[in-house]
């Protein structure tokens, strides 16, 4: 009986490894797709706070460290010159997220 658990775990394990595995692949999709909107609003100075704060709600997704935490980061900047509120929102929307996550991860 052991063994049956033991290669029923084993087919589990390797079932959440897949999906991570896809959700990795799925965030850096995302983050190649949203690298160009990023460059193209910072180079012209785009100044629409609402498609800004749009491509913001989307990146959030990707921007736990890494490159897409820099484009996140890079773009909070931008919006900062135009809506200093609406960027104060994003920043702590960001920390918000990473606090949650800091807190189930030392829990585990």
């Amino acid at each position: 009986m052991g063994r049956v658990k033991d290669a029923d775990y084993e087919e589990f394990l390797e079932d959440v490894k897949g999906l991570a595995q896809q959700l990795q692949a799925l965030q850096k999709q995302a983050l190649n797709e949203h690298k160009p909107i990023v460059e193209i609003i910072i180079v012209n100075r785009n100044s629409n706070v609402k498609h800004i704060e749009g491509v913001l709600d989307r990146l959030i997704d990707v921007a736990a460290d890494g490159e897409g935490l820099e484009l996140y980061r890079r773009l909070c900047r931008h919006l900062y010159s135009l809506n200093q509120q609406s960027e104060l929102f994003y920043v702590q929307s960001w920390k918000e997220i990473r606090d949650a996550a800091l807190d189930r991860s030392s829990m585990a």
